[in-house]
């Protein structure tokens, strides 16, 4: 037999979810999902209440939608039993405890995996980074200091694979007055793990250097980070440079906040591994 059956109303007073949330995100992801009565009201199944709870919280520590809504409820305690680690992580930043930092970054890492680590743990950290310097919580000097233990602890991972010449080569930079590279070495990470073999050039690189860094290592790809302050118009020049420069086998593929969709191809961190098997 079936179970007892709510309605919105009632979902949305005990999540705290307003209603026309609830029937958008039925719309775009198929949760949470309901039945319809004769009338074409909604009706849930009561658990969904614990779920919508967790994914609300999630969404609050910047996981975004299509990755919450609709995950198992598994899923969805890790990701905001995350937080948890992530506060960690913030006192140690605090401290400028850096051997504290360093082990819990890594015992994490050891975890959960290189992907869930960074989409779970490091963007959502150096998100609560920011927002506790925006508050004054923390200073220019403990963000700093974050963005720096991090870096260190990446570039160890996307070195381990820099000198085994089988792998193809990905070329990893970004353009002139780039100087935001910490999502670069996300990206040089995943792909070194995934058996690509990183040519890391960094911030402030000619979009010709880096066509003719591609074309000298001969790489079959180049990828770009661009950050949320970098100039769109400028940017979609130097990419479309870029593209016209480099060899016609070499994918140039952007990322981060100010990426465009195109020239080039826009990838996020999440579909870089998929990329990485392609090539490998």
């Amino acid at each position: 037999m079936e179970g007892p059956r709510i309605g919105i109303g009632a979902v949305s007073r005990a999540t705290g979810i307003p209603e026309p949330t609830l029937r958008t995100w039925e719309r775009r992801y198929g949760f949470p999902e309901a039945i319809r009565t004769g009338g074409g009201h909604r009706l849930y199944d009561p658990a969904v209440i614990e779920d919508l709870k967790l994914a609300s919280r999630a969404l609050q520590l910047g996981h975004r939608p299509a990755t919450v809504l609709g995950a198992s409820r598994s899923s969805l305690r890790a990701l905001v039993g995350a937080d948890d680690a992530i506060g960690e992580w913030l006192e140690h930043v605090r401290r400028l405890d850096a051997t504290a930092l360093d082990t819990a970054l890594r015992a994490e890492l050891t975890r959960r995996g290189l992907q869930a680590f960074l989409l779970e743990g490091a963007v959502p950290f150096l998100r609560r980074v920011g927002e506790a310097w925006a508050r004054g919580d923390l200073r220019v000097f403990h963000e700093h200091f974050a963005s720096e233990r991090l870096r260190e602890l990446l570039a160890g991972l996307w070195r381990q694979g820099e000198h085994d010449a089988a792998r193809p080569v990905v070329v990893c930079g970004a353009l002139p007055g780039e100087h935001h590279v910490l999502g670069l070495h996300m990206a040089a990470a995943l792909l070194s793990v995934e058996g690509c073999r990183v040519l890391f050039v960094g911030g402030d690189t000619p979009p010709t250097e880096l066509a003719e860094c591609a074309r000298q290592a001969g790489a079959v790809a180049v990828v770009v980070a661009v950050s949320g302050a970098a100039d769109p118009r400028r940017t979609r020049a130097e990419l479309a440079e870029l593209v016209a420069a480099a060899p016609e086998a070499v994918a140039i593929l952007t990322g981060g906040q100010g990426a465009p969709e195109e020239p080039g191809r826009r990838v996020d961190l999440a579909d870089l591994p998929g990329e990485a098997a392609a090539w490998v």
